[in-house]
């Protein structure tokens, strides 16, 4: 029994110790904070154009957004279009004036709900 209390009291002043050791480390290495004044001083560069990055930031258009809308809630229906123009009916009863990507976003939204 001894040798267990030993052992315990041992590993949490290893821990202790480690932890104390980590953050004594980090605070001797870390780097002043940048005030205001040094980052208004050098103003940031635009990264260089890389042709993947810029195809990933580009805005969608309405219509990439409104099909990939499309592929979500189909994926969520597991294809079945039964129910995927059932959602999309019922969002057009609740708003009938809505365009379809904002019929989309609604079907989502509650077929997110109702499935939590």
């Amino acid at each position: 029994m001894l040798e267990l209390w030993l052992g315990v009291c041992l590993g949490v002043a290893f821990t202790l110790a480690t932890q104390w050791l980590m953050k004594h480390r980090k605070s001797k290495t870390s780097k002043p904070a940048k005030t205001s004044a040094d980052v208004l001083e050098f103003p940031a560069r635009p990264a260089e154009s890389t042709g993947f990055l810029d195809s990933i930031l580009e805005e969608e258009t309405d219509d990439e957004v409104v099909e990939r809308l499309r592929r979500n809630l189909r994926v969520k229906v597991f294809h079945n279009e039964e129910q995927f123009n059932r959602l999309i009916e019922s969002e057009k009863k609740r708003q009938p004036d809505a365009s379809t990507r904002i019929l989309l976003e609604g079907a989502i939204e509650r077929w997110e709900r109702d499935n939590r």
